[in-house]
């Protein structure tokens, strides 16, 4: 659960969004629409700082 407050999470939804809809094409505004919020998540959500 901690990944989920990692944009590089949100992004690599995004981009599996991406392929789904290459192996749907009939829901790609659906993909499309995820892949946008996906991005909007990971634009929006501050990078932490790892533990050294």
């Amino acid at each position: 659960m901690h990944r989920l407050k990692e944009p590089s999470t949100w992004a690599g939804f995004g981009i599996v969004f991406q392929a789904l809809k290459a192996m749907k094409p009939e829901y790609a505004p659906v993909f499309d629409g995820l892949s946008f919020l996906a991005g909007t998540v990971a634009a929006a959500v501050t990078e932490r700082k790892s533990a050294e």
